[in-house]
């Protein structure tokens, strides 16, 4: 048997105890589903039904990065534009965990109902979708009367638009609608049908009523315009 030298033992005992153990791999950051938060989605997209008899449908849907949008009413074979600003998109974005959550619906009872509304959120790898007629999460209600808002002053810029070739005596209806509209917070965004306002303005066979009413929205759509990214 070799008998190693105390002055060998000693060494190698020293050298084993500067030996560093390899770090293991690092845990990875979480993803969104790890930490419980929706993904950020690529697209939205929104329909309602109304409950009344009469009452068309519609749907709005919105690429989130830029901000561009399309709205129709159903039925309709064409899409008119949209755009909002960030702090709308922003607001269109908040019902995404509730959605992505599939916690949509109210358990309350007795709830007035008021339409049939589908939300589909798209991330680009996955798609999150429920319908609903009220809910309990108050972002998902946010982001379901930002659409509806959009959606009236689309309707309106349709309603006087129509109007202005065929019922001028209507006309001043439609714009003192859209004037308590937007007032109340129920239609935004009023730079999606500024060339109709415009072209009302521009009328001269119109009341000056009705033209002055007209200029009036056009401030505010200037005012409320979606900024440039």
């Amino acid at each position: 048997m070799t008998l190693w030298p105390l002055s060998g033992l000693l060494l190698a005992f020293a050298m084993l105890g500067q030996v560093q153990t390899a770090p293991g791999p690092q845990a990875a950051a979480p993803t969104h589903a790890e930490a419980g938060a929706a993904p950020e989605p690529d697209s939205v997209e929104f329909s309602f039904v109304p409950r009344g008899a009469g009452e068309p449908g519609w749907s709005l849907r919105f690429i989130t990065d830029t901000r561009w949008g399309q709205y129709k009413v159903t039925g309709a074979s064409t899409w008119a534009e949209v755009t909002v600003g960030r702090d709308v998109m922003k607001r269109l974005e908040q019902g995404t965990a509730a959605v992505s959550g599939v916690r949509c619906e109210t358990k309350l009872k007795n709830i007035a109902k008021t339409g049939v509304k589908t939300i589909t959120y798209d991330t680009g790898t996955s798609t999150a979708m429920c319908v609903f007629d009220y809910s309990d999460d108050a972002g998902l209600n946010e982001t379901a009367s930002t659409f509806q808002a959009i959606a009236e002053t689309m309707r309106l810029g349709e309603k006087i638009a129509h109007d202005r070739r065929f019922d001028h005596l209507g006309l001043n209806a439609d714009l003192e609608t859209l004037m308590d509209e937007a007032k109340a917070g129920r239609a935004i965004e009023l730079g999606n049908i500024a060339p109709v306002l415009q072209s009302v303005v521009d009328n001269d066979d119109l009341m000056d009523v009705v033209r002055r009413r007209a200029q009036s929205l056009m401030q505010d759509a200037t005012l409320g315009a979606p900024e440039k990214k």
